[in-house]
């Protein structure tokens, strides 16, 4: 505690207080220091947060087939049919007419009273896919007690007392289900419980296109055309067509929000960094290498130009930088290339990649993918695990023997007497009756061929007891053998991916045969893969040594952490030095007051002492 000036007349807490003003000081200044570190890494935060909001944007658009994803779906008899798309479907039309909705099997009972009815002791039977439910009820059930132990079965039919009148209620029973297979039946020997009356017979809905009747066991159809959902509404004799088509408002609408996600990474980057004159002060990233060289990347992965396209350019599209380094969209300019060329388009904003040959197919490519020109060579093509028996002979009595493809096994049999057409109509049927749907059966020369339609070394199946068909034995498939760029790839099936060099992250489909590739004497050269980034690849590609914890981000962040760690030490030190200071401080003066008050007390005594020798005197 301070003690006060009583003997010096000193205000020496006031003292105190100012000489560790003085020594607090180089304190501030690390505080201040502190507090720039801190603002430097709450900077970088800002951008962390922004370019992973671009990263968001531009995910949407380095795919192939990203800008696929816009498009819309229209029925000329919506009253009829309604059209949803749900995937990326290709542009088609498809014309039916509704003949019929799908609906779930409804039945209900004889007459009751009310809800409350008892309806007697008995068993009463609810007849699901050919296996009875049994419920047993006794003198005091009622009409609502049964439904609920009707519910509670949960075997897929719902029941509830149906209200007709004051004076008339029945058990209403409905499949949970539409379709043919949701027919059901109930009886039981209650009385009112015997029969029931169908409501409405349970069915499939049923399309016709042309010559070709659909029935499918729902309303919502899912699977007639790819990424696109059909709800059926009512029953009619129009013609409906329904049309995928491109939605270029929602494609230029992408477009737009991955602009504006490129320019707000690139405002944030240029706030951050900017001197402002008038204030004379600069933002808390100026001068910053990473944050310029960010800026820059950025910038130029939009405006390098993009090979093997239409068009070549950002601004072929109406996308163009400005003098201030954002990017301003025509979206007048955008729709007009989208509507004459939707491919091109793509081509200049997505990844994408072209052969020479038709035998290989481009499938995609990564950050690590350099765009370029790579030559292709195959030693080995993929196959499909297969196997031909000996020349067929009518079996003299039913042939049944195993197939075994995964986890799914099935026994076929071929009927005594059966020819070679027969005996392979016989085999696909069952296979496909059992579930393996892969394998098909064919003729080989006279001989029966069983063969995989998947290819790669992942795929098998094993044949047995197939007697005189000669079957018997395991079957693998290859993979796809080759380079590109010289690089050894990794095949998977007809797929072949390189991991390393320019051409990393590569992945090829390669259709050429064994036959093709024995006939070139074991090399064949397939010419050339021309893997093309585009704009969002290019913006991919540069945003990817920024992210995650060893990315320039995170370094930059991580520095700056650092150097607000060895300040805070200094700053605990500093303040455990002037904890100390002030100690002493409180002591000297302390010293000093007490010093004082003794010398005054000396004083007085010596003034008195002084005064009676006066008076003696």
């Amino acid at each position: 505690m301070y003690i006060g000036g009583l003997a010096s007349g000193l205000d020496t807490q006031a003292i105190i207080g100012q000489l560790m003003q003085v020594e607090r000081i180089p304190l501030q200044r690390l505080e201040q220091r502190r507090a720039s570190f801190q603002t430097k890494d709450e900077a970088w935060q800002q951008v962390n947060t922004k370019l992973s909001a671009l990263r968001s944007a531009v995910d949407g658009f380095v795919g192939d087939r990203s800008l696929e994803a816009f498009m819309s779906g229209t029925s000329t008899h919506p009253e009829r049919a309604s059209v949803s798309v749900t995937g990326s479907p290709e542009l088609q039309s498809l014309t039916f007419t509704v003949d019929a909705l799908a609906r779930a099997h409804h039945i209900v009972s004889a007459d009751f009273g009310s809800a409350t009815d008892t309806v007697g002791a008995g068993t009463f039977t609810l007849t699901v896919d050919g296996v009875d439910h049994d419920i047993v009820t006794d003198a005091s059930t009622t009409l609502a007690q049964l439904a609920d132990q009707i519910d509670d079965l949960g075997v897929g039919v719902s029941a509830s007392v149906l209200k007709v009148s004051d004076t008339v209620s029945k058990l209403s029973l409905t499949a949970d289900t539409t379709g043919s297979d949701s027919v059901f039946t109930a009886t039981g020997d209650q009385a009112g419980l015997a029969t029931f009356d169908t409501v409405r017979t349970g069915q499939d809905a049923q399309l016709t296109m042309g010559g070709l009747t659909v029935t499918r066991s729902t309303n919502v159809v899912t699977d007639l055309i790819d990424g696109v959902t059909i709800d059926l509404v009512s029953e009619g004799p129009e013609e409906v067509t329904i049309t995928t088509s491109r939605d270029l408002e929602a494609a230029t609408e992408g477009i737009k929000s991955f602009v504006d996600a490129l320019n707000s990474a690139i405002d944030t980057l240029k706030s951050l960094s900017r001197y402002d004159s008038e204030s004379g002060k600069g933002g808390p990233l100026l001068g910053d290498a990473t944050a310029r060289s960010i800026l820059t990347q950025l910038q130029t992965s939009v405006t390098e130009i993009v090979q093997g396209g239409t068009f070549s350019h950002s601004s072929a599209i109406g996308l163009e930088i400005t003098r201030d380094g954002r990017f301003e969209l025509d979206e007048t300019k955008l729709q007009s290339a989208l509507s004459t060329d939707f491919t091109g388009v793509a081509s200049l904003l997505s990844r994408s990649g072209s052969a020479t040959d038709a035998r290989v197919e481009y499938v995609r490519s990564t950050d690590e993918t350099t765009p370029g020109v790579y030559d292709i060579v195959i030693t080995r093509a993929a196959r499909v695990a297969a196997v031909s028996g000996a020349v067929y002979a009518s079996p003299d009595a039913d042939l049944t023997f195993d197939v075994v493809s995964g986890a799914k096994a099935a026994q076929v049999t071929v009927s005594a007497g059966a020819s070679l057409g027969e005996a392979i109509t016989q085999v696909n049927n069952q296979l496909r009756a059992l579930g393996i749907d892969s394998i098909t059966a064919s003729d080989d020369g006279g001989a029966m061929r069983l063969e995989e339609s998947r290819h790669g070394s992942a795929v098998s199946f094993t044949v047995s007891n197939s007697g005189t068909l000669g079957l018997d034995g395991s079957f693998t498939g290859e993979d796809v053998e080759g380079t590109i760029d010289g690089v050894a790839g990794t095949g998977s099936g007809q797929s072949l991916t390189t991991s390393s060099g320019d051409v990393a992250g590569l992945t090829l489909r390669i259709l050429a045969t064994q036959t093709e590739v024995d006939g070139a004497g074991g090399t064949l050269a397939l010419g050339q893969v021309l893997p093309s980034n585009g704009i969002a690849g290019n913006v991919s590609a540069a945003l990817s040594p920024l992210e995650g914890t060893g990315g320039s981000v995170a370094r930059a962040r991580e520095h700056w952490e650092a150097q607000i760690g060895i300040v805070d030490d200094q700053i605990e030190r500093f303040d455990a030095r002037l904890d100390r200071v002030q100690e002493e401080l409180i002591m000297r003066f302390a010293t000093l007051e007490t010093t004082m008050s003794r010398l005054q007390s000396q004083q007085g005594w010596l003034q008195s002492q002084l005064a009676g020798l006066q008076q003696q005197g």
